[in-house]
């Protein structure tokens, strides 16, 4: 994937993350409801993965890391990734760099190996199990 499409794809990616998160929160203060988008859930009552990131994404947002933990920790990392990368594209772009892209491609390398790639993908059914047991 080249510059301009990572870089595009991750803030188009970010922007919609910060609508989302801005809108669960404007609902959650409003309403005390949440809203349930999860197409595998809503078709089989079976949540996936991911399911819960909104909610842990905003229970870290109140300050509450053990909590957004606890409801999903890819929610951390996704906060995570929302506010490292469009700081590390406009330094990028500032400074006409690639750095993001490099580590992109190291790190999609390192993925590729099956002694990385086998225990990520052995985590993320932990996850979705554990999602599923704690009814999510």
């Amino acid at each position: 994937m080249g510059k301009t499409k990572l870089y595009a794809l991750l803030i188009v990616a970010c922007a919609a993350g910060y609508a989302w998160l801005f809108f669960s929160l404007a609902r959650e203060l409003s309403e005390k409801k949440a809203v349930g988008v999860c197409l595998l859930k809503q078709a089989t009552g079976v949540p996936c993965p991911s399911c819960g990131s909104t909610r842990a994404a905003l229970s870290l947002l109140h300050g509450n890391f053990m909590q957004s933990l606890l409801i999903n920790p890819f929610g951390v990392i996704i906060v995570a990734i929302m506010l490292i990368a469009p700081i590390w594209i406009f330094v990028d772009i500032a400074s006409r760099k690639s750095t993001l892209l490099e580590f992109y491609a190291r790190t999609e390398t390192i993925l590729k190996k099956p002694g990385i790639a086998i225990p990520l993908v052995l985590l993320v059914a932990i996850n979705w199990i554990w999602n599923i047991t704690k009814g999510l």
